[in-house]
């Protein structure tokens, strides 16, 4: 990594729109300072919590970088970043490394500034093995990295939420399910599955949720482990509708 945006013009730091501070990787803005290295902030999948939170909450990290929004989902966002880009190159030709948490999203914005999809992408976690490279245009080569996240930083429910760590790689997926549903019910949520969630303690909403979508064990008891999997993998595609 420490390389790759050695050997770049401009940095793309991508981070998840709905959880910004906990995808931003400081370790790699602190790198691409140390290299006197220009760093974009974009905001992506601004879609799934709305532009002007995704603004607030940019203005609230008080990033001091150039922050753009995209959604690689509804294709927004594309020309500010170009010109973002063009800004930071002064209208040179540029290496640009594009870096992040793993599962923000980094191969889907490069498809989103190709305007065609060249680049592979999954919501599983660390699908991105080697660096990959995509010509924009003439003047532009941008470099896709692989994930990168100290694991120590976090538990592995907080891996999952942010989509650094995959439901099938969880030694507890229940805990993580259950924190989302705790997330979601602060953030004013009312239902998930078809279940109604508020109110609802976090297990019984669990138990529930697997009722409705059908997980259940013999004898017809829920099978809460399955429904928080698949309740896990559904908001780390990004589905609007869970």
């Amino acid at each position: 990594m420490r390389r790759t945006i050695a050997g770049s013009n401009v940095v793309l730091e991508i981070i998840d729109a709905r959880f910004p501070e906990q995808t931003r990787n400081k370790r790699i803005e602190n790198i691409a300072r140390r290299n006197k290295k220009k760093v974009i902030v974009v905001f992506n999948k601004v879609d799934l919590i709305g532009t002007e939170n995704a603004r607030k909450a940019a203005q609230e990290m008080d990033l001091k970088k150039e922050t753009v929004f995209v959604s690689c989902t509804e294709k927004t966002g594309t020309a500010k970043l170009r010109k973002a880009i063009f800004e930071a190159s002064r209208g040179k030709s540029v290496k640009v490394s594009v870096v992040g948490y793993p599962n923000t999203g980094k191969s889907s914005v490069i498809n989103l500034l190709k305007g065609r999809k060249t680049m592979r992408t999954s919501s599983t976690a660390g699908f991105t093995k080697g660096e990959q490279y995509a010509r924009v245009s003439e003047k532009i080569l941008l470099i896709d990295t692989p994930g990168v996240i100290p694991l120590t930083e976090m538990d592995e429910t907080s891996l999952a939420l942010i989509g650094a760590r995959s439901p099938g790689q969880l030694q507890e997926p229940e805990l993580a399910a259950e924190k989302l549903v705790k997330l979601l019910q602060g953030r004013g949520k009312e239902e998930i599955c078809g279940v109604k969630i508020k109110g609802l303690d976090t297990e019984k909403a669990m138990e529930e949720i697997a009722l409705r979508k059908g997980k259940l064990k013999k004898g017809g008891l829920p099978d809460v482990k399955a429904a928080s999997k698949m309740l896990l993998l559904d908001w780390q595609k990004g589905k609007k509708n869970l």
